[in-house]
């Protein structure tokens, strides 16, 4: 599911061009695939941390501000 920056373009609460997508997947998960455009996140989350915008698995709004604060800090 999206996460970060590309969440929150997706939710529309930001005019944001991220340079990564942040994909988020459960802890456990093995990504084997890497491209240098996505950045993949390995979180737990809550059932109230998940949703949908237009049919796309997406990080609920508060997280998705969390995690691109994180990153955006992260950066600097």
């Amino acid at each position: 599911m999206l996460g970060g920056e590309a969440a929150l373009d997706l939710w529309g609460l930001a005019d944001v061009n991220p340079r990564q997508i942040e994909v988020v997947v459960p802890p456990a998960a093995r990504v084997r695939r890497q491209h240098p455009d996505l950045v993949f996140v390995h979180r737990a989350l809550a059932t109230d941390d998940v949703d949908e915008v237009e049919d796309i698995p997406v990080v609920a709004p508060p997280v998705a501000i969390s995690m691109a604060m994180a990153a955006w800090v992260e950066r600097r």
